[in-house]
């Protein structure tokens, strides 16, 4: 595991306990050996919880009361922090490391179950989105070839109205011959007339 120049550092200051003046010349001369340390230590670590607590995707790996950071890829250590309650007495910060680590524990466990469980159900339902994606597809191309039948429909309706116009015209044209006969001719004339006087 590649460990940053930071979490170097942060371990030789939380760690080994070495002043903050020290630390750069002291990794500066042991850089071998702190990585293998480090990475010894990270061996035995278990991982905690991954996520984002600051602004940054990381891994939280616990061993005793040392928190190491690592990135998202687990490729690089990123820091080193102390479990520190505030209680002087180091039973106390233990007992509650241990009570919350053993909760964290149990929650990660039912968080397993939970997922293996709803993974099946999951699984189903997307099958059944897939299915239903797949009947409207089909559903659209019904409703495609139907729109243009129905189309095709409204053409030949247009078309079949249009062959009584010729007749229509005809029936007009010798309608017109008989109506405007003579007497048709002389009231209109006199109408006309008529409305010219009034």
């Amino acid at each position: 595991m590649n460990v940053t120049n930071h979490a170097y550092k942060r371990y030789c200051e939380r760690i080994l306990k070495l002043p903050k003046d020290d630390v750069d010349n002291y990794v500066y001369k042991n850089r071998d050996t702190l990585n293998k340390d480090i990475n010894t230590l990270f061996s035995t670590s278990k991982c905690l919880w991954e996520g984002i607590i600051t602004k940054d995707y990381s891994k939280y790996y616990i061993v005793d009361n040392i928190i190491i950071v690592v990135n998202r890829e687990d490729q690089a250590i990123v820091t080193f922090l102390i479990i520190d309650f505030g209680f002087c007495i180091d039973d106390l910060n233990t007992n509650i490391i241990k009570t919350v680590t053993t909760k964290v524990e149990e929650l990660n466990i039912c968080l397993k179950t939970t997922e293996e469980n709803i993974k099946d159900e999951i699984s189903k339902k997307q099958n059944e989105v897939q299915n239903i994606d797949s009947q409207i597809n089909v559903l659209k191309e019904q409703m495609n070839c139907l729109q243009k039948k129905r189309n095709i429909l409204d053409d030949e309706i247009k078309y079949t109205n249009s062959l009584v116009n010729p007749i229509k015209a005809e029936i007009k044209k010798y309608a017109s011959k008989i109506i405007y006969s003579l007497d048709y001719r002389i009231d209109f004339e006199k109408d006309a007339r008529n409305i010219k006087v009034n």
